[in-house]
C-alpha cells in the first residue's frame, strides 16, 4: 500500500482486499485514517509519517471470527532533497508462524509438566528413604515399588517422545513388504493375553477374507498394540475387548472395540493430540504417556491409512483403521 504525502491512499494491491475484508479500490484518493479502522495500524502509519524513519512492528487484526497476525513494515519515500513524498506499507501474514509457535510452547509446557510429575515423586520417596530410618520392611518395599513404577513411567514417556520425534522427521521411512495382517493380529493377541486375563476380560481377535497388504509389519504391530493396550487399560474387569480384521473393497480394515468407560463427544476430536487426556488422573494411574494415539495417527498417515473413533460414555469405544491394500509408496 502506498500513501502519498497528504495522507491519501494512492495504491493498494489485491491482497489488501483479503487482509481488510473490503474493496480497497474504493479507498483510493481517500485519507488512510478514514478508511483503515484498526487503531494500532493507523498509529503505525502515523509514526512513519512523523519520524520519517523505517518502522517494523507485529500487528494483529481481529474480525470477530478469527485473528490474523502480520509483520508490518513501513518505509518513508523521499526525493533527492529528502522531501517526503509518501509512505510505503507492507504487511506479511505470519498467522501460520504464530500458530506453530503456540503449538511449540504448548508442547514444551506439556513435556515439562509430564516429566516433572514422576521426577517429583522419585525425589520425594528417595529422600524419605535416605533421611528416615525405617524399620518397617513393608513400608520400605512400598516406597521402592513407587520409585520403580515412576521410573518405568518416565522411561515410557522419554521413549514415546523419541519415537514421535523419529516418526515426524522428513527422512522417516517404512520397511515396506508384503504382509498378512491376520498374523500380526495373532501376535498382538499373544503379547496382550496376560494383561487381559489379569482383568478377566473377554479378549477376542478374529479375521476374515484376504488380509494381505503392503506395509511395515513392525509399525502396524505397534499401532495395534497401542490401541489394544488402551482398550484393555480403560475397560473394567469382566468387560470385552475385540480386534476384528476384515477385507472391505480396496482396504484392509482393523476394528478395535471395547466395553470400557468411553469418551465424551466433545473430547473425541482431540484424542489424537499429543498429551491430550480425557481423564488426566485416571491416565496417570494407568501409566499412560498421552502420546500413544498421536504415534498411531502418524504411523497410519505414513501408511496412507485412516482412523475413525466412535464412543459412548460408559458403553465403550471403537477405533476403525483402514489400510490400502496397494500402497502408492511401494
Amino acid at each position: 500500500m502506498f500513501i502519498d504525502g497528504r495522507g491519501h491512499i494512492t495504491l493498494a494491491n489485491r491482497m489488501c482486499d483479503d487482509i481488510f475484508q473490503a474493496d480497497t479500490s474504493e479507498w483510493l484518493e481517500h485519507l488512510y485514517y478514514d478508511c483503515i479502522h484498526d487503531h494500532n495500524f493507523v498509529l503505525f502509519i502515523q509514526y512513519v509519517f512523523l519520524t520519517e524513519t523505517h518502522a517494523h512492528e507485529q500487528l494483529y487484526f481481529d474480525d470477530g471470527w478469527s485473528v490474523k497476525h502480520y509483520e508490518a513494515y513501513g518505509t518513508p519515500v523521499t526525493n533527492s532533497k529528502s522531501q517526503l513524498h509518501g509512505v510505503v506499507v507492507v504487511l506479511h501474514d505470519i498467522t501460520g508462524v504464530k500458530r506453530l509457535e503456540e503449538i511449540r510452547k504448548d508442547f514444551v509446557a506439556n513435556v515439562s509438566h509430564e516429566l516433572k510429575t514422576p521426577v517429583t515423586s522419585l525425589k520425594g520417596f528417595a529422600e524419605t528413604l535416605l533421611n528416615e530410618s525405617m524399620e518397617n520392611q513393608d513400608v520400605q518395599r512400598q516406597f521402592l515399588e513407587i520409585i520403580w513404577k515412576e521410573s518405568d513411567r518416565l522411561q515410557d514417556l522419554v521413549g514415546d517422545l523419541l519415537e514421535l520425534s523419529r516418526i515426524e522427521t522428513h527422512n522417516f521411512q517404512l520397511n515396506l513388504q508384503p504382509i498378512d495382517l491376520s498374523k500380526i493380529g495373532a501376535e498382538t493377541e499373544r503379547l496382550l493375553r496376560k494383561k487381559a486375563d489379569d482383568k478377566s476380560l473377554q479378549f477376542n481377535v478374529s479375521s476374515e477374507g484376504n488380509k494381505e497388504m503392503i506395509g511395515d509389519a513392525a509399525r502396524i504391530k505397534q499401532i495395534l498394540l497401542n490401541l489394544l493396550t488402551n482398550a484393555i487399560a480403560y475397560t473394567g474387569e469382566g468387560g470385552e475387548v475385540e480386534l476384528n480384521i476384515y477385507e472391505e473393497a480396496e482396504f484392509i480394515v482393523c476394528r478395535v472395540s471395547d466395553t470400557g468407560i468411553g469418551i465424551e463427544k466433545q473430547d473425541l476430536p482431540r484424542v489424537f493430540e499429543r498429551f491430550y487426556r480425557v481423564d488426566k488422573a485416571r491416565s496417570r494411574d494407568l501409566g499412560g504417556t498421552g502420546l500413544g494415539l498421536a504415534i498411531v495417527k502418524h504411523l497410519l498417515e505414513a501408511h496412507e491409512g485412516t482412523i475413525e473413533a466412535k464412543s459412548k460414555p460408559n458403553v465403550g469405544t471403537m477405533f476403525t483403521i483402514c489400510f490400502p491394500k496397494e500402497w502408492s509408496g511401494w
